[in-house]
């Protein structure tokens, strides 16, 4: 990316009263995928500064669908999260300051119990310069993402390593079972939309390979926002599948 395309989406950001110049890469996501639905809920891992939560905001209250019980936005953070005076009071948005690293699902579907529509993760580690861990740093953020997500860490590619937290409540707990057939595990509900940030390097494809067997459709993402200098991607899972006991997909459509 030049100087100048980097100059414009950090002005743009300012003109626009986005909080950081990455709400645009959110934005890009967005009108290529529409991860976000109109009245949904959206939970978003590494939220601060908030510029993603201005944009998830935007896609939720769309065609005033905020007026559905269900439309909420939780973002989670370790950092403190202060959002504009216009988004103070908000009551689509939830802030929840915590490390992703050591929540269960259960504690984020206190939040919002049916479940999210759309799950992102903007984490990323603070960079050593040191490629190989940097790379490994972020895909374990990513991994966390994804253990939230679908419930199912254990299952990750052997190089992503994922130490999950105390499980005293269990995830298989995340959501009720039903004897009509198999229910989601983590918070992502069945047709949702999955969005995670990894740093490209040895791993990532590994990831990119896990999540196409829990999505209809797995893409990479590399938006025009990103600095040049950054290897920053995005894997974009597209309609989370549930699969029965047997292993075969099942589609079932959230109410």
């Amino acid at each position: 990316m030049s100087r100048n395309l980097k100059d414009f989406f950090f002005k743009q950001a300012k003109r626009h009263g986005f909080l950081a110049r990455s709400a645009f890469k959110l934005t890009e996501i967005q009108e290529r995928f529409r991860v976000i639905r109109a009245g949904g809920s959206v939970l978003d891992l590494g939220c601060c500064p908030g510029a993603w939560i201005q944009v998830a905001l935007q896609a939720i209250t769309a065609q005033r669908a905020s007026t559905k019980p269900s439309s909420l936005i939780l973002g989670v953070d370790l950092k403190t999260c202060r959002l504009p005076q216009a988004l103070e009071g908000r009551q689509q948005i939830q802030l929840l300051e915590a490390d992703a690293r050591h929540l269960q699902a259960v504690q984020l579907l206190q939040h919002c119990r049916q479940g999210f529509h759309t799950v992102l993760s903007d984490m990323c580690p603070d960079t050593s310069g040191i490629a190989a861990a940097d790379v490994a740093r972020s895909l374990e953020l990513a991994g966390h993402a994804v253990r939230l997500a679908l419930s199912n860490s254990s299952e990750l590619p052997d190089g992503i390593r994922v130490t999950p937290p105390d499980q005293s409540a269990s995830l298989s707990d995340a959501h009720e079972t039903s004897p009509e057939g198999p229910q989601p595990g983590g918070v992502l509900l069945p047709e949702g939309h999955l969005v995670v940030k990894v740093l490209s390097g040895s791993g990532c494809n590994e990831l990119h390979d896990y999540l196409r067997h829990h999505f209809r459709k797995v893409v990479w993402a590399q938006p025009k926002a990103s600095r040049s200098e950054s290897r920053e991607m995005y894997l974009v899972g597209l309609c989370r599948q549930l699969t029965n006991s047997a292993g075969a997909r099942t589609r079932v459509v959230p109410k």
